[in-house]
């Protein structure tokens, strides 16, 4: 029986210790793989004859992302992107000016998961419709 309560005793106390260096019976290694990268709006446009507003677009990642996300342009002499608050915000500006052109921003998350923004610098069609005309006789 002496024996018995040893064998009992020693095994309580490796289980202590290794509580107490962060063993935990729930532990079996597993981590949230990280989600898709999501976009909102996924496309913006910008028109050359008027004057350029800076244009808000928002990332989110599900999953054990909580780091910040990483963005760049394709074209930067057709629009930049930068970070604001909160976090997962960002600002496209257009820097074509008079000329249209196209960019992609893509937006990189947790386990270099992407997602990507259209962005277009269009031309102005100016359409003038019948009914504002005044027709005098």
């Amino acid at each position: 029986m002496r024996r018995s309560s040893q064998f009992l005793l020693g095994g309580l106390l490796l289980f202590v210790l290794a509580a107490a260096s962060g063993f935990s019976s729930c532990s079996n290694g597993y981590t949230v793989p990280f989600g898709a990268v999501a976009v909102n709006p996924s496309s913006i446009a910008f028109a050359v004859c008027v004057t350029p507003t800076p244009v808000a677009f928002t990332a989110s990642q599900m999953g054990n992302f909580n780091s910040s996300f990483t963005v760049q342009s394709s074209a930067t002499s057709v629009a930049t992107v930068t970070a604001t608050s909160p976090p997962g915000t960002f600002l496209v500006t257009d820097t074509a000016g008079t000329t249209p052109g196209s960019a992609t921003i893509t937006v990189t998350g947790g386990g270099n998961m992407q997602a990507t923004v259209s962005v277009a610098v269009q031309q102005c069609v100016c359409v003038r419709h019948r009914d504002m005309w005044v027709e005098r006789r």
